[in-house]
């Protein structure tokens, strides 16, 4: 799990053209809370639809969180690597990156960007005795936790 303060360096939407999910002062956008995913690898077909309902549930039965603003990055292990080169200055590729985009953090309110590895989790899945999609849910649940 790497983390990244994104003030240090340009927001990874910026570059790679995802938008960046940043907390907004406009009253009608936080009262709401937003989870929005992007499938940006095709290695692996994904049911975004089911995904995010799993997420959000993580995010307000499990974890008590009360408002978010997360994007969801799922791509491939070169789009990682690049990711992990330029922002945190890792060589290769990796499981997941948060990009935490609130201060001060808040244990009730996420604001943040997380980019998950989808050829890691079908690389690692087998090693866990699961499947890679329980892989890709620990991954955005792992990141959730450093948001």
């Amino acid at each position: 799990m790497s983390e990244a303060n994104p003030k240090q360096r340009r927001a990874p939407g910026e570059k790679y053209g995802a938008g960046p999910s940043q907390p907004t002062d406009d009253p009608s956008r936080t009262a709401r809370s937003i989870l929005q995913i992007r499938n940006r690898q095709r290695r692996q077909p994904v049911d975004v639809r089911l995904l995010r309902q799993i997420l959000a549930s993580a995010l307000t039965d499990e974890l008590g969180v009360a408002r978010y603003e997360i994007g969801i990055h799922l791509v491939g292990a070169s789009e990682m690597t690049r990711v992990n080169e330029t922002f945190l200055r890792h060589a290769g590729s990796t499981d997941v990156i948060t990009f935490s985009h609130r201060e001060p953090p808040s244990p009730t309110e996420l604001h943040g960007e997380v980019f998950v590895c989808v050829d890691e989790a079908v690389e690692l899945a087998p090693r866990f005795r699961g499947t890679w999609q329980s892989e890709v849910v620990r991954y955005a649940v792992h990141a959730f936790l450093h948001l």
